[in-house]
């Protein structure tokens, strides 16, 4: 790899996800591994400040117990040498502050939140205190304690006079073989990798003051330590312009995407909508990047769906007020027989907007019968019939897995309150809260607890009806109406009474297909911007990893 190899990728290789994050991983280890600037015979070796550095650390070493890493991680330039972090530097531990110590004036104290956010708000303590915690500018610290990427790390401090806080450590290199900047990145280079072994996971994590002591170090010539860190400061520079240059990018693309898609929402009938659509699609291929872009627009089209402007409406059609009678009639029967119950609706319970004409406004209660198994789940089996809980139920499909089942003898004990069917609509009332998902399968099967059945009367669309529950507006509406501050539910009794918009049931079909014909396209260039996504992420993999070899 060349310098030449090196910048000639960072363009290509920064459009891919965190791929100017993947970059600087990339400089940096290369930084510390001999491969960023090339070595000169004539600089003055590392064995030198090698020695130097043993000569002061001797002492040191002979009255502490240090966890040594035994292997050295890999090679290095002939000129290099390795060398361990504790004989590298003293390290000095911050004071102990209590919040009792802390004051409005005085001298900042420096905490973990103050490294990499140096404008993160200060604590101070009074001017008195003990110079062996006081820092300056220039001075390297090692925070041993934290996240890592964010706190966690060496840092050199340029905020001026300050004290040091607990779990930062104040560094004193030994043998004048250190450019303190070059120290910064051997540290960082190796406390990721050593963390991760360590602990794993993305919490806070914590670092006995003996493993980084025993942390092997990279250590080259001076003056190479030097021409590193000015390279590693130009590419970083490069880098920082190339994100700030693709976020401002990524901000104006996404500034006019949103103008595009309000227009599209407010447009108020349905040739207003059309002629939106029709210029937002002139330019999809710019304004939508990524899989994330997808989800506005599927929201978008079921709130113009719910509110009668994504169809033209037919003054043939027979209006929802034949449709309901016919409801009705059919809900009288299911009544009678106690399949259902109807829940005392006291009126007044939505704010009603104003509806096409033709529509009706109707209780959910009114047009489908609920078939609710929530109270608990029955005991499962190996085998038998299928068992449907709220883990199967997403956004508009049943998914397989988890396949669970119970035996047919608690299948026909179980199902009491009723059977659900093909063409059925099934709703998750809590964790998830709000999933609805059409019954397209045949197959029988029992129902568990979280999720109610929602069967239609007479010759309501149940596709229609799945597209409102999940639409923006009936998500809002359900919001306001749930209960809990950790898994958030809705009451069968408060479901039961949030008001529908019913269109004209020719109409409910004519929202169904192109609902259907926009949700296929919405689909496939998902399924595109994916695919995309993933092949820049794997270029990006495999430019950096050719880089890195």
């Amino acid at each position: 790899m060349t310098p030449h190899d090196l910048i000639a990728a960072f363009d290509a290789v920064a459009e891919a996800p965190d791929g100017v994050g993947r970059l600087r991983e990339l400089v940096l280890q290369l930084s510390v591994r001999g491969r960023l600037v090339p070595q000169n015979p004539a600089d003055e070796p590392a064995g030198v400040l090698l020695e130097r550095i043993k000569q002061e650390a001797s002492a040191y070493r002979s009255r502490v117990t240090i966890e040594y890493e035994q292997e050295k991680p890999a090679d290095v330039p002939l000129n290099w040498e390795w060398v361990y972090l504790g004989d590298a530097m003293a390290l000095f531990n911050g004071r102990a502050f209590k919040p009792t110590d802390w004051s409005d004036s005085g001298i900042p104290i420096v905490r973990i939140q103050n490294l990499n956010n140096p404008t993160a708000s200060y604590n101070y303590c009074d001017s008195a205190v003990d110079e062996k915690f006081c820092i300056d500018s220039g001075h390297l610290l090692l925070s041993w304690s934290g996240t890592p990427g964010t706190s966690f790390g060496a840092f050199v401090w340029e905020g001026g006079r300050a004290v040091l806080n607990q779990h930062i450590f104040r560094c004193e290199p030994r043998g004048r073989a250190f450019v303190t900047h070059y120290l910064r990145l051997a540290i960082n280079s190796r406390l990721a990798e050593m963390i991760e072994r360590a602990h794993g996971g993305v919490g806070l994590r914590h670092i006995t003051r003996g493993k980084l002591e025993g942390l092997w170090l990279p250590l080259p010539p001076l003056a190479e330590q030097r021409r590193i860190v000015a390279r590693v400061g130009e590419l970083m520079g490069l880098l920082d312009r190339l994100e700030v240059a693709r976020t401002t990018r990524d901000g104006t693309r996404a500034a006019v995407r949103d103008s595009a898609l309000d227009a599209l929402r407010e447009a108020d009938t349905p040739d207003e909508v059309e002629a939106a659509w029709d210029r937002f699609a002139e330019r999809m291929d710019d304004l939508l990047c990524d899989p994330a872009d997808i989800a506005p627009l599927r929201e978008t089209v079921l709130q113009l769906a719910v509110r009668g402007r994504l169809v033209p409406q037919d003054p043939a059609d027979e209006p929802a007020s034949v449709l309901l009678e016919r409801i009705a009639a059919d809900r009288a029967a299911a009544v009678a027989a106690k399949l259902t119950r109807m829940g005392d609706d006291p009126g007044g319970y939505d704010e009603e907007d104003s509806l096409p004409v033709g529509w009706e406004w109707t209780p959910l209660q009114d047009v489908v019968q609920f078939i609710d198994y929530r109270g608990k789940t029955p005991p499962k089996t190996a085998n038998g019939v299928r068992l449907i809980t709220a883990k199967n139920i997403r956004d508009g499909y049943v998914t397989d897995e988890p396949r669970e089942f119970v035996s047919p003898k608690t299948y026909e004990d179980w199902m009491t309150r009723g059977f659900p069917k093909e063409g059925d609509v099934l709703f998750t009332t809590e964790a998830p809260m709000g999933k609805a998902a059409l019954v397209a399968f045949s197959e029988r099967f029992a129902l568990a607890q979280r999720a109610i059945n929602l069967h239609p009367y007479a010759d309501l669309d149940s596709k229609h009806l799945m597209w409102i529950l999940l639409s923006p507006w009936f998500q809002e509406r359900l919001r306001k109406r749930a209960t809990g501050m950790t898994a958030t539910g809705i009451k069968g009794a408060k479901l039961r009474l949030i008001r529908v918009p019913m269109p004209p049931v020719d109409e409910q079909h004519r929202i169904v297909a192109r609902v259907d014909e926009l949700m296929s396209l919405l689909n496939r260039l998902e399924a595109r911007l994916t695919a995309e996504l993933n092949t820049h992420a794997d270029f990006a993999a495999a430019a950096v990893h050719h880089l890195d070899t």
